[in-house]
């Protein structure tokens, strides 16, 4: 007979999620990713990030494609940064309005294909109205691809 999973609460300061039972056990094949509260996509926007600690400049704003999610963030960085150091991050989305502006953290460092060194940076202090910001960016930004995949596929 079918049995529904027990639904076990995992609670933040800001926002509870709630994962079965049967998720939280590990199983062959566990992949991090499989834990994520938000889907990432990959994309392009305006980036400023300045580690805070005090012997280092603020990059200008840059434009950068990087793989963005409502927790949050990766993308290639000039100077390099450790696991575990904080930066403010400003964001500037295509929706024209102010830019989200939060503290994050390192998480994990890793070089890309073409040598490149990323960080994956995770949100400390992000406001709720700019987490559905994002939120909404990413999900508009996935239609647009959606829409394109329709469209190539079509012709």
């Amino acid at each position: 007979m079918f049995a529904l999973p027990r639904i076990l609460p995992k609670k933040s300061p800001q926002v509870s999620f709630a994962f079965s039972q049967e998720a939280t056990t590990p199983t062959l094949g566990y992949e991090p990713s499989d834990e994520r509260a938000f889907f990432r996509i990959d994309t392009e926007i305006a980036v400023r990030y300045r580690p805070l600690r005090a012997d280092r400049q603020s990059p200008e704003r840059q434009w950068l494609a990087v793989n963005l999610s409502g927790g949050g963030i990766s993308f290639e960085i000039t100077p390099p940064l450790q696991v575990g150091e904080k930066a403010w991050l400003e964001l500037e989305l295509s929706d024209r309005s102010a830019p989200v502006r939060c503290l994050a953290e390192v998480v994990r460092l890793f070089t890309a294909e073409n040598g490149a060194q990323h960080a994956a940076f995770s949100f400390d202090t992000l406001a709720p109205r700019d987490q559905d910001r994002i939120i909404a960016f990413c999900l508009a930004e996935q239609r647009k691809a959606l829409r394109e995949r329709v469209r190539v596929r079509m012709a």
